[in-house]
């Protein structure tokens, strides 16, 4: 790699090297996605719908202005929104020490 000083007008060689520190281990995009609860529909109307039973998950519902929101379940894989109007709104699951978050409108 080379690296050009334009005050100098000169072009130096740069070494670059990498190496692996054995004290970290990398993230690979399947460590990632290991969560894989499907939300539905998204826009929704009056209920959001869960592709699995999300009673050993906890969530959070904020509003546009970040405002946490009381959750209506339904049952094991819904959450009833009538009450809720028309906007944006984030839908934060935890479980363990993995935070998700997703973007949800309502009509």
């Amino acid at each position: 790699m080379y690296q050009h000083n334009e005050s100098s007008n000169q072009t130096h060689a740069v070494q670059t090297t990498t190496s692996e520190n054995p004290e970290c281990s990398s993230l690979s995009i399947d460590d990632y996605n290991d969560f894989s609860i499907e939300v539905f529909p998204n826009p929704f109307l009056n209920k959001i719908q869960f592709s699995k039973d999300i009673s050993d998950v906890k969530m959070q519902m904020y509003n546009a202005f970040g405002k946490e929101l009381f959750l209506k379940f339904d049952s094991e894989n819904s959450i009833d929104t009538s009450n809720l109007s028309s906007g944006i709104y984030l839908l934060r699951f935890l479980s363990g020490d993995t935070q998700h978050n997703l973007k949800l409108l309502k009509k």
